[in-house]
Parts: C-alpha cells; sequence; structure tokens
C-alpha cells in the first residue's frame, strides 16, 4: 500500500476588530457634561461682583482641604442672594399688573410700572383724548379715580411707606397767581385723598409733592401730554436706610428702569413758586 501524502490543512484565523460597540457614546457624554460644567463655571464668576471674587480668590489662597466648613462659608458670602425687599417688590408688582389687566384693561396703557433701589414707582398719564384730571383743575376724571381705586387697594395692603408726586407739562400763561407749581401739588393732593378713601392709611404717606414741569416724563418734548400724571412711590426700604445702601454699593445707584425723581427725602416739598405760572389746558 503505497504511502499517502499527509494533508495540509491551512485555517484562516478571523480577527474581529473593535470599535463597533457603544462604550464610546458614554466617554462622549462624560466629555459634554464636563464641558457644560465648566461653561457655567464661568458664567457664575462672570455675574460676580470684585469684591465677591475676592472672596473666593482669598479663600483658594488659604485653601485647607480639611476645612469644609470654609469654602461653605465663602462661597455663602460670594454668591448674590435675593433679600425680602426684592421678593416683595417682585410680588407687589405681580399682582398690581394682574390686577391692571383684569380691571383697568381700557386704560392700562395710561398706567406705566417702573422699578428704583427699595421700592416701586406707578406712573399714571395723561393721553389725547383721556386726561386724567379736568382741563386746567385739580379734580380727577373718572378714569383717574378707576386707576387710583385699584392703586390704593393694594398699597394699603403693604408695609410701606408711600410718597405721591403731582406734575404738568411746560405750558404756561403769564397773568395768573395760581402757578404750576401750586396746580401740581394741588392735583397730588388730591389723589392722595382718593387712595386714602380707598383704604390707604395716613401713617403710610411720606409725603405729598408738586413738581409742576421740573421734572419731565419725555424731557425732549416737555409739551407731551403725558407729561401731565401722578407719581406714586411705593418705599419697600426705609429712605435713609436705602441712602446708606446707595452710598455703601455703587451698583444700586442704577435702577432697572430709570425714575423721574429720586426718593429721597428733600426731593419736591411742593413749595410754590410765582415764577412759573400755569395755563388751563394743563
Amino acid at each position: 500500500m503505497a504511502d499517502k501524502a499527509p494533508v495540509i490543512r491551512k485555517v484562516k484565523k478571523v480577527i474581529h476588530h473593535g470599535g463597533h460597540g457603544s462604550s464610546w457614546k458614554v466617554a462622549y457624554a462624560d466629555f459634554v457634561t464636563a464641558l457644560m460644567a465648566f461653561f457655567l463655571m464661568l458664567w457664575l464668576i462672570s455675574s460676580l461682583k470684585p469684591d465677591q471674587k475676592e472672596n473666593i480668590s482669598t479663600y483658594f489662597q488659604n485653601f485647607n482641604l480639611l476645612d469644609k466648613s470654609a469654602l461653605l462659608d465663602s462661597l455663602a458670602k460670594s454668591f448674590p442672594k435675593m433679600d425680602s425687599t426684592q421678593v416683595e417688590q417682585e410680588k407687589f408688582i405681580e399682582q398690581l399688573k394682574n390686577e391692571i389687566m383684569d380691571k383697568l384693561d381700557q386704560v392700562k396703557d395710561q398706567i406705566m410700572i417702573e422699578t428704583f433701589p427699595g421700592g416701586v414707582k406707578i406712573q399714571v398719564v395723561d393721553v389725547e383724548g383721556n386726561p386724567i384730571f379736568s382741563l386746567g383743575g385739580v379734580e380727577p376724571t373718572e378714569s383717574a379715580k378707576k386707576i387710583l381705586k385699584v392703586v390704593g387697594e393694594n398699597i394699603s395692603q403693604l408695609d410701606a411707606k408711600i410718597a405721591i408726586e403731582g406734575h404738568t407739562d411746560a405750558l404756561s400763561f403769564s397773568g395768573q397767581k395760581f402757578t404750576n407749581w401750586e396746580l401740581s401739588t394741588a392735583r397730588a393732593s388730591a389723589a392722595r385723598q382718593i387712595l386714602e378713601k380707598d383704604g390707604l392709611a395716613s401713617k403710610q404717606l411720606r409725603r405729598v409733592s408738586g413738581f409742576a414741569d421740573t421734572s419731565p416724563l419725555f424731557k425732549d418734548d416737555p409739551f407731551d401730554p403725558r407729561n401731565r400724571r401722578l407719581s406714586i412711590l411705593v418705599f419697600f426700604q426705609d429712605p435713609e436706610e436705602l441712602k446708606k445702601r446707595i452710598e455703601s454699593d455703587p451698583d444700586l445707584k442704577k435702577p432697572d428702569t430709570e425714575p423721574v425723581s429720586e426718593p429721597d427725602q428733600n426731593h419736591g416739598q411742593g413749595e410754590a413758586s410765582g415764577s412759573d405760572e400755569h395755563s388751563p389746558g394743563h
């Protein structure tokens, strides 16, 4: 029997390469999360005031891994908080806006709400065809009475001081003893009477004053009818304390929307002057 030649079998070994799984997605998700956290940290740091950044810098210069309480105290001092005054202001503004939308929809364009450090200013302005006072007089129109009623009902619930200001436009004519000063002051007092009738307590009043045409709402057009207005300032913080805060923190000098008149104690006491005279068209 003849010898058979050996049979040699060649087996090709197939090597499966990786990379077709989903493990890369986990790594990518971790990367995106870290990137998001990094940019969030940059945003938070950019919103800090210089003294707050200094507090954080001081902490890390004296960092102690074992002293966790120091880190918490430093961060608590560094990041801004919304104090109770701001919370109360926001709540009041939201409530007043809802009341205006529900009860004063037809005259809502005559009501302007502004904020200043420590308070809220409510402006009730004239518009062509719907003034808030009778022609050259001190008797509020029905529209003004409706607006003041809603405002009075809301501010009477607050533990806050109130200031009422009267303003006129720049119209005047000679030969009259009753000037814009008397007119604006009398209108402010008439508004006070209506607000007190609708619940405002006398102890809430801080001042009632007239500014004549010295503080126009639209400075580029002193004859604009909207310069004829009432301003009701609600002080959620005592003005003297507010003055100290502004002096110690320059950032507070910039209100969210610039108030027409500054909320200081001696601003505009409604003293009459014979140099400015009124027009029946006010």
